[in-house]
């Protein structure tokens, strides 16, 4: 779907007041773009933030999840199509995305200040959506300390140790059952 279609539902005027319509244009645009933006997107997206709020802020309620969504996209890693595109204008574009979101900090809707935190916390931990190069045998652990790399062998290990754990702690719970009913017995047997 082509976001400029998006934008102009929303500024033509014999759409602009149609907002079940609204909505149902941007549900299909979160779903189709449900990889992560584009870069090309980028300014038109700033552009949309900005007239969604402007219907938020005019009563329209029902955008406040649509909004809260919206931002949820902007955390996503943003796609390239092609190899160069941060240089050819696209980090320009993400830092305007980038001012563009830190507006939703100072609103006065909790869910849109909460929905923008956990966007710009996305994007600040640079979770990478781009496959990373792995050794066969051990898989890339994204996000963690320096990316760091473990053995496949070395998570086999912990598991089962995590599971041997289990098995004694439920071998344990039913020595104590078994002992628990023993004593009762007993004390059964001792009264007359």
């Amino acid at each position: 779907m082509d976001l400029d279609q998006v934008l102009d539902v929303f500024k033509n005027p014999h759409t602009e007041a149609l907002h079940d319509r609204q909505s149902a244009v941007l549900r299909r645009m979160m779903r189709e773009c449900a990889d992560g933006l584009r870069y090309r997107q980028l300014p038109v997206v700033c552009e949309l933030l900005e007239l969604i709020w402007k219907r938020i802020d005019g009563g329209a309620a029902q955008f406040v999840p649509l909004l809260n969504n919206v931002l949820v996209l902007c955390g996503l890693p943003v796609v390239r199509e092609k190899s160069n595109e941060e240089f050819l204008g696209g980090l320009e574009n993400f830092e305007a995305l980038i001012a563009t979101m830190e507006r939703f900090l100072h609103v006065p809707v909790h869910s849109v200040q909460i929905a923008t935190c956990k966007a710009l916390q996305e994007v600040a931990l640079g979770r990478d959506a781009a496959p990373r190069v792995v050794v066969e045998g051990t898989f890339g652990v994204v996000g963690a300390a320096g990316d760091r790399v473990h053995s496949v062998h070395h998570v086999r290990e912990s598991v089962i140790s995590e599971a041997e754990g289990l098995e004694c702690r439920k071998r344990r719970r039913r020595r104590v059952r078994v002992v628990g009913v023993a004593r009762r017995r007993l004390a059964n047997q001792r009264q007359p």
